[in-house]
């Protein structure tokens, strides 16, 4: 079976469905115990499902991307097959993205992809 869109965001409301509030740590976090705040926690687990990379960049070796900055050191996300860019953290902690999926091959998704995370140049496998 192939992947689609449509099982990628099934896959992210699943990830939405398993989020608990821990009140003693003041933080909400995944099924396995992993802060949902975090971005590279998303990114793994959504990499791990697909069979996907974690990309990531720091903000001072990315100055064009939008996302990171001000904001936090960097930025890590799923990127899948070479064509979806899922970024849970995005979407779902800072409320940056509409949809948790940007699809490279629509050229809407495409720009708005580069305005937000700077040029693929910049990006970096992350190895965890």
């Amino acid at each position: 079976m192939s992947l689609s869109l449509q099982r990628i965001i099934q896959f992210v409301e699943e990830l939405i469905e398993e989020e608990t509030y821990d009140g003693e740590e003041g933080v909400w976090k995944f099924a396995d115990g992993s802060h949902c705040s975090v971005c590279v926690n998303s990114a793994l687990r959504i990499a791990r499902e697909f069979d996907g990379s974690v990309m990531g960049y720091w903000s001072n070796s990315n100055p064009t991307a939008r996302i990171g900055g001000s904001i936090c050191e960097g930025h890590d996300f799923a990127f899948i097959t070479g064509r979806w860019i899922v970024d849970y953290w995005s979407f779902r902690v800072a409320r940056v993205l509409s949809s948790p999926v940007l699809d490279l091959d629509s050229e809407s998704d495409s720009k708005l992809a580069t305005r937000l995370f700077g040029e693929r140049d910049a990006w970096e496998v992350l190895t965890v």
